[in-house]
């Protein structure tokens, strides 16, 4: 657990198979780490040597993300590119030798501009609080590049570490199980494991080396923020922050002071493919990737889905449109408040045409009016064009009453083909907003029983 001076950097470079990873430490040594994956890098302590690591510090953390095959160790992320950046090295005589805040912004800087990193990973850290080191954090931001940082080894105290107290740099302390390990400090913004990690070494020896402390679960969380920004690779430090926090689970240590409120993640964390917000267990999950895939439904942004947000009247349209083929349409809209030029202008035109949807008089659509389940339901219903036999399967649902009678057709209908089961209570809910997921999941179940698709 020695409190070396400095962290590590990680980046991305489009050009390349994997993002560069900038390592601000003590160097990377390629006896067991795959020397193809590592740059030359800078040496700011001394220019005249290379990056190699004469320390141990710097391999111990790439090698917990990248991994090292002959040790035995699996990284968390190893389709990187690494940048060491050396800050602290040693003399020959054995005499340790720091670049201070002086170099930490220097390799700040190199890791942005001249390696193109996408992540800065600071293992390492400063007592001092300079304009200097803050300005150098601030232009990664600006830059899109994420600076990750340890919080320090000294235990629950009120030394601060920079620049993981900066508001933009994700700070990272120790996990011991499911709460803090002792010697982690207070005021982070995520835990992950930091006690006896297996990792690669800078010795000849073909044993791993055993490591604990900050500075290797920091390297933790740069493999999964890699791994993020390898499957969604123009996401934003933002971005990548609220992913990170949003799959992080609870810390059960309520005595412990996270800066943010967020909680632990392992070196395991699966990222979800397609879109971060739609896990392995999530219920719709099935539904959504369908229709997805099938171009009936697409995000809200670069790798969300928003399963729990709410559906519009307008994107409802669309999606009917598309299931119908986008056919071409010439009329113009007759709703005023339904502009020409919208993105769902046609889909809207498409769908009065053919009965499905209906406006509310005087010219008004409401295009942005959320959807409630029994309107998601009676508009499928119309799109069908069924004909019903009765409304008996309606009353083994509780709320079957709360049902408004121009839907109950349709809910019949939905309930008899297996198309709609009602939530976990047994309930209908027919008045309550549909989200995405659950207009998903409608949609799907209805090709499947209907279209058999």
């Amino acid at each position: 657990m020695a409190a070396l001076a400095f962290v590590l950097a990680v980046c991305t470079h489009a050009e390349e198979p994997g993002i560069r990873v900038a390592f601000i430490d003590s160097g990377i040594s390629t006896k067991h780490i795959d020397s193809s994956k590592v740059l030359q890098g800078v040496n700011y302590v001394f220019p005249e040597y290379d990056t190699q690591d004469r320390i141990g510090h710097g391999t111990a953390t790439a090698g917990l993300v990248m991994g090292a095959e002959d040790q035995g160790i699996i990284g968390v992320c190893s389709d990187i590119i690494a940048v060491p950046l050396v800050v602290v090295d040693v003399y020959p005589s054995g005499v340790t030798m720091n670049g201070g805040p002086d170099a930490l912004c220097k390799a700040i800087y190199d890791a942005v501009d001249l390696f193109g990193c996408r992540i800065i990973n600071i293992s390492l850290c400063t007592t001092e609080n300079s304009s200097a080191l803050k300005d150098a954090a601030d232009y990664a931001e600006s830059r899109g590049v994420l600076i990750i940082a340890s919080v320090g080894n000294d235990g629950n105290t009120d030394q601060i570490y920079y620049p993981a107290a900066y508001e933009t740099v994700v700070s990272v302390g120790s996990a011991d199980g499911n709460q803090a390990a002792s010697f982690s400090q207070d005021g982070v913004d995520i835990l992950a494991p930091g006690m006896d990690l297996k990792t690669a070494t800078n010795h000849n020896t073909v044993d791993a080396t055993t490591v604990s402390g900050t500075s290797y679960s920091c390297a933790v969380i740069t493999g999964i923020c890699s791994k993020i920004l390898t499957a969604y690779p123009e996401m934003t430090p933002s971005d990548v922050r609220r992913i990170l926090f949003t799959l992080a689970e609870d810390v059960m240590d309520d005595g412990f002071d996270l800066r943010s409120g967020w909680g632990i993640l392992s070196a395991d964390t699966v990222i979800p493919s397609v879109f971060w917000d739609v896990s392995e267990t999530l219920w719709s999950r099935h539904s959504i990737l369908q229709m997805y895939e099938q171009g009936l439904m697409h995000g809200v942004g670069i790798g969300r889905f928003a399963p729990d947000g709410n559906l519009t009247r307008a994107m409802l349209a669309v999606i009917l449109y598309r299931m119908a083929g986008t056919p071409e349409v010439t009329d113009k809209t007759e709703f005023r408040d339904v502009d020409a030029e919208a993105y769902y202008a046609d889909a809207v035109i498409w769908a009065s045409d053919m009965q499905i949807m209906k406006g509310y008089g005087n010219g008004r659509f409401g295009p942005d009016d959320y959807v409630t389940r029994e309107q998601a339901v009676t508009l499928l219903w119309r799109y069908d064009n069924s004909e019903i036999t009765g409304w008996d399967g309606l009353f083994d649902f509780k709320d079957a009453d709360n049902i408004s009678l121009w839907a109950k057709d349709a809910f019949a209908w939905a309930v008899s083909k297996g198309i709609v089961s009602g939530r976990e209570n047994g309930a209908l809910d027919p008045k309550g907003t549909a989200t995405r997921a659950e207009i998903a999941h409608l949609v799907q179940n209805y090709k499947t029983a209907i279209l058999d698709m």
